[in-house]
């Protein structure tokens, strides 16, 4: 009996795995959340940079790795509206940290610490972003629709064409 239920369950997640996925995706969040909002107002900078070089490190491979994504939609949304803001704000983050702590001698600001949060949630929708992309390549749309032949575009053979 049980290993009828689970066979089922393992042969639906084989034909339909993306929402699965999609749902670990979503909880990658919550742990960098977590961690988030239990930060104190004052982060010090000697912590914020290397954290800050992790995320350029993520983020450039990432960037790299975009034209793997085979939507040209999240590829373009990803690469220019999310990527390469994400990399100049982590870039800003740590010169600001490492000016600060090195030549200004400051450990910590309120400020810095503010612009390290906001640095933290863009890295993660990154990620989030690129998770997507890979794992819908062709989009939403066509996870939605059922039945539909794949293999080649619907023709109206009563169609005219269209004269321009």
């Amino acid at each position: 009996m049980a290993s009828r239920w689970a066979e089922r369950i393992l042969r639906g997640f084989r034909h339909h795995h993306e929402p699965w996925a999609l749902v670990v995706v979503l909880l990658y969040i919550y742990p960098e959340y977590q961690f988030l909002s239990q930060l104190p107002e004052f982060v010090r900078n000697t912590a914020i940079a290397p954290i800050v070089v992790v995320y350029l490190t993520v983020e450039g491979f990432m960037l790299a790795l975009a034209p793997q994504m085979k939507n040209k939609l999240y590829r373009d949304l990803f690469a220019v509206v999310v990527g390469v803001p994400a990399i100049l704000y982590s870039v800003y983050a740590y010169s600001v940290a490492t000016f600060q702590s090195i030549q200004a001698n400051i450990s910590s600001t309120n400020v810095l610490t503010s612009v390290f949060q906001n640095d933290s949630f863009l890295f993660l929708f990154v990620v989030e972003l690129y998770a997507i992309g890979l794992l819908f390549p062709q989009g939403f749309s066509n996870l939605m629709a059922k039945n539909v032949d794949r293999r080649k575009p619907h023709t109206d053979p009563e169609a005219k064409p269209i004269d321009n």
